[in-house]
């Protein structure tokens, strides 16, 4: 079975990919469809906001431009101040951030915030009080995580582990029995290594 497929990977498979520093999904020549002519590429300012900020943060871009750091601090929740001497870059980036359509995030610390991530989290929502503070972030739509800590402190395995195991308790004797040999059932042969 050599030259049998073991596994595809298929893109929808996971939800999320850690960003590392290698980033080969930008690209070096600039932004694409470019409305001004040095403008920078969202990709590689947006990064550059992520790791360095927090919402409510303010972000300071001297050399405006077309706009590119104050359209990704709005689309993520930061302030921002930008400042050009040109009337062409200032009337770019003026359209540019009045035409964006930027996504709706709710507040952490609000009570629309604590009842959505109770939802998300399957919990009870926080009673605490709210003071629609920005720098306590927003709710964002979460990727499962899961660790061999949580796999191994799964409740939910013993009981499957009940339920099944006196049929592949059955089903392990009638193999031994079959085959003559003594497996336990952490031994057991795959089908294809039985042939």
């Amino acid at each position: 079975m050599k030259d049998a497929l073991a596994y595809v990977r298929y893109q929808s498979d996971f939800s999320a990919f850690p960003m590392n520093n290698i980033w080969n999904d930008t690209t070096s020549s600039g932004s694409m469809n470019k409305i001004y002519i040095v403008q920078s590429t969202t990709k590689v300012i947006q990064r550059c906001i992520l790791m360095t900020t927090d919402p409510g943060d303010l972000v300071l871009d001297p050399t405006c431009g077309s706009g590119t750091t104050a359209y990704v601090a709005e689309q993520w929740g930061r302030r921002w101040i930008t400042i050009d001497t040109s009337r062409v870059t200032l009337a770019l980036a003026r359209a540019r951030l009045m035409g964006a359509v930027h996504p709706y995030y709710l507040l952490a610390d609000s009570a629309e915030g604590q009842a959505k991530i109770g939802e998300l989290s399957h919990c009870p929502p926080s009673s605490a009080p709210t003071n629609d503070d920005i720098k306590q972030g927003f709710v964002y739509q979460r990727v499962p995580h899961i660790t061999l800590k949580s796999i191994t402190n799964n409740a939910e395995i013993d009981v499957l582990w009940e339920k099944y195991e006196p049929e592949l308790e059955r089903l392990r004797q009638k193999i031994n029995a079959e085959l003559d040999t003594n497996y336990e059932h952490w031994e057991m042969p795959r089908p294809e290594e039985v042939e």
